[in-house]
């Protein structure tokens, strides 16, 4: 669940929305607790992908 996928959810949660930030709350019926998970939106994993192939090229092109 902490992977950088979006993916739907096994069960529901409650998701926190602050100005800089949205997690998501499940609840573990096994632990009785809420565990908590960065919301990664589109554009967070859109960035994060465009940031590794910048950096995958620039390796490319300082190995010739």
């Amino acid at each position: 669940m902490n992977d950088m996928v979006l993916q739907p959810s096994p069960i529901d949660g409650i998701i926190a929305t602050t100005k800089d930030n949205k997690y998501v709350y499940l609840y573990d019926y096994k632990s009785k607790t809420f565990d908590k998970f960065y919301q990664y939106s589109n554009q967070d994993i859109k960035d994060y992908q465009e940031e590794e192939q910048r950096a995958q090229d620039t390796e490319s092109y300082e190995e010739e």
